[in-house]
Protein backbone atom coordinates (compact mmCIF):
# COMPACT_ATOMS: atom_id res chain seq x y z
CA UNK A 1 0.00 0.00 0.00
CA UNK A 2 1.57 3.26 -1.04
CA UNK A 3 2.43 5.57 1.81
CA UNK A 4 0.18 8.97 2.29
CA UNK A 5 1.29 12.32 3.13
CA UNK A 6 -0.59 12.21 6.36
CA UNK A 7 1.32 9.22 7.55
CA UNK A 8 4.54 10.67 6.96
CA UNK A 9 3.05 13.96 8.97
CA UNK A 10 2.16 12.38 12.04
CA UNK A 11 5.38 11.47 12.57
CA UNK A 12 7.08 14.61 12.34
CA UNK A 13 6.75 17.98 14.79
CA UNK A 14 4.12 20.31 13.39
CA UNK A 15 4.52 22.58 10.77
CA UNK A 16 5.93 26.15 11.43
CA UNK A 17 5.83 28.58 9.28
CA UNK A 18 9.39 30.57 10.04
CA UNK A 19 12.17 31.26 7.99
CA UNK A 20 15.93 32.14 8.56
CA UNK A 21 17.90 34.10 5.78
CA UNK A 22 21.36 32.27 6.20
CA UNK A 23 23.18 34.75 4.22
CA UNK A 24 21.04 37.59 1.99
CA UNK A 25 23.47 37.58 -0.79
CA UNK A 26 24.75 33.96 -1.42
CA UNK A 27 26.92 32.42 -4.31
CA UNK A 28 26.87 29.08 -5.36
CA UNK A 29 29.82 27.95 -2.19
CA UNK A 30 27.42 29.58 0.06
CA UNK A 31 24.63 27.45 -1.28
CA UNK A 32 26.85 24.32 -1.38
CA UNK A 33 27.67 24.77 2.37
CA UNK A 34 23.94 25.37 3.65
CA UNK A 35 22.84 22.11 1.95
CA UNK A 36 25.63 20.31 3.61
CA UNK A 37 24.32 21.53 6.63
CA UNK A 38 20.97 20.97 6.16
CA UNK A 39 21.69 17.43 5.36
CA UNK A 40 23.31 16.91 9.01
CA UNK A 41 20.64 18.75 10.62
CA UNK A 42 17.75 17.25 8.99
CA UNK A 43 18.91 13.88 9.00
CA UNK A 44 17.09 12.69 12.35
CA UNK A 45 13.66 13.67 10.59
CA UNK A 46 14.22 11.55 7.61
CA UNK A 47 15.22 8.92 10.02
CA UNK A 48 11.37 9.20 11.69
CA UNK A 49 10.15 8.40 8.39
CA UNK A 50 12.45 6.19 6.75
CA UNK A 51 10.66 3.01 8.09
CA UNK A 52 7.49 4.34 6.17
CA UNK A 53 9.20 3.17 3.04
CA UNK A 54 11.25 0.12 4.24
CA UNK A 55 11.59 -3.00 1.93
CA UNK A 56 13.51 -5.67 1.38
CA UNK A 57 13.63 -5.04 -1.77
CA UNK A 58 16.02 -2.37 -2.35
CA UNK A 59 14.11 -1.39 -5.83
CA UNK A 60 10.89 -1.48 -4.06
CA UNK A 61 12.24 1.44 -1.96
CA UNK A 62 13.40 3.49 -4.63
CA UNK A 63 10.31 3.32 -6.29
CA UNK A 64 8.30 4.24 -3.28
CA UNK A 65 10.15 7.13 -2.81
CA UNK A 66 9.83 8.61 -6.25
CA UNK A 67 6.35 7.64 -6.33
CA UNK A 68 5.66 9.74 -3.18
CA UNK A 69 7.98 12.61 -3.91
CA UNK A 70 6.09 12.97 -7.51
CA UNK A 71 2.60 12.57 -5.68
CA UNK A 72 3.14 15.11 -2.76
CA UNK A 73 6.36 17.52 -4.21
CA UNK A 74 5.98 19.22 -7.56
CA UNK A 75 9.16 20.35 -8.56
CA UNK A 76 9.80 24.51 -8.70
CA UNK A 77 12.79 25.69 -9.49
CA UNK A 78 13.89 28.49 -7.23
CA UNK A 79 15.71 32.13 -8.06
CA UNK A 80 18.98 33.01 -7.88
CA UNK A 81 17.86 35.45 -4.97
CA UNK A 82 15.55 32.86 -3.18
CA UNK A 83 17.73 29.45 -2.11
CA UNK A 84 16.14 27.98 0.39
CA UNK A 85 16.57 24.41 2.41
CA UNK A 86 13.56 23.08 4.82
CA UNK A 87 12.70 20.07 7.31
CA UNK A 88 10.49 17.59 5.32
CA UNK A 89 7.51 19.07 7.11
CA UNK A 90 8.32 22.10 5.35
CA UNK A 91 8.61 20.39 2.06
CA UNK A 92 5.67 18.36 2.45
CA UNK A 93 3.26 21.05 3.50
CA UNK A 94 4.23 24.15 0.93
CA UNK A 95 3.93 20.79 -1.61
CA UNK A 96 6.92 22.22 -3.85
CA UNK A 97 10.46 22.12 -4.08
CA UNK A 98 13.89 22.15 -6.30
CA UNK A 99 16.85 19.74 -6.18
CA UNK A 100 18.28 20.85 -2.89
CA UNK A 101 14.69 19.63 -1.35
Amino acid sequence: MPVSKEQVLELLPEYRDEWIIVNPDQNVKDIITEVLYAHDEFAPYYDQIALCFDNDITEDVCKSLVDFCEAYIKYHEESEEDQTTALPTGILIRGHGDCKH
